[in-house]
């Protein structure tokens, strides 16, 4: 074994199918949240309706605590995935820095240093 001589090699292929996973799944959230925007939208606007038709008399407050459980619920759901879409974000960023990062020389510990060749 020489100092500098390549002891490993990761196939890069690894890395651009977890780049390429990691990007599909930020998509899928992404696609996910114009749907749960919309959910919540629709929850709100019911809500505000309700809460007006309570005030004139013609709903019951059954009715309004539904519709403002529904858009508590809905709120949830949404902030739930705006976080998974934070990870997957994070996911892609660490595949990203994974590309270029597999090859491995030998190191000439004896003098504390490790030698890359690129």
């Amino acid at each position: 074994m020489v100092k500098g001589q390549l002891l490993a090699e990761i196939d890069p292929i690894l890395a651009a199918s977890a780049l390429a996973s990691a990007q599909a799944g930020h998509q899928d959230l992404t696609a996910q949240r114009r749907v749960k925007q919309a959910q919540l939208a629709l929850a709100k606007l019911e809500k505000v309706r309700n809460d007006k038709l309570l005030k004139a008399g013609v709903a019951s407050v059954d009715d309004r605590d539904i519709t403002k459980s529904n858009y508590d619920a809905a709120c949830r759901r949404f902030n739930s995935l705006e976080a998974q879409i934070l990870a997957a974000t994070s996911a892609v960023d660490a595949a990203e820095s994974g590309f270029g990062l597999y090859e491995y020389y030998f190191a000439d510990f004896r003098r504390g240093r490790f030698h890359h060749c690129p």
